[in-house]
């Protein structure tokens, strides 16, 4: 009876662990300066080790629903980084999509009317 005891604990703290190891998917916490026409793009993304095994793999920037930007970053190197983007054909009313792709959490996307500084309440999607 107990080793059973003890056999069921190892295996509940191995699931727990396990669970609890799982990479979250990235956050997304745009701005748009419609004064500059510059995107600011700050995504939070927890990672372990030196940022090659779970990263963000790709950044892709829509504009009213046509994908205009393309990144891979490659290496991810803080938990929260900041990307620009001069986006010059941008006027206030346009809808710009965010999607990112990381490379085993999964993605996150977000979806957003400019108008004029952008804060994460007022998303579309």
């Amino acid at each position: 009876m107990k080793k059973i005891f003890i056999l069921t604990f190892c295996l509940i703290f191995l699931l727990a662990f396990t669970a609890s190891a799982q990479p979250q998917p990235p956050q997304i916490f745009p701005a748009f300066d419609l004064d500059l026409n510059y995107l600011s793009v700050d995504i939070t993304h927890q990672f372990e080790g030196d940022g090659m095994t779970e990263h963000i793999q790709d950044i892709i920037i829509f504009h009213d629903g046509k994908e205009v930007i393309t990144q891979s970053p490659g290496r991810q190197l803080e938990e929260t980084e900041t990307f620009l983007y001069y986006m010059p054909a941008v006027t206030q009313g346009d809808e710009i999509k965010i999607e990112i792709e990381s490379k085993v959490a999964g993605g996150a996307s977000v979806t957003f009317q400019v108008r004029g500084d952008y804060l994460t309440d007022n998303v579309v999607e």
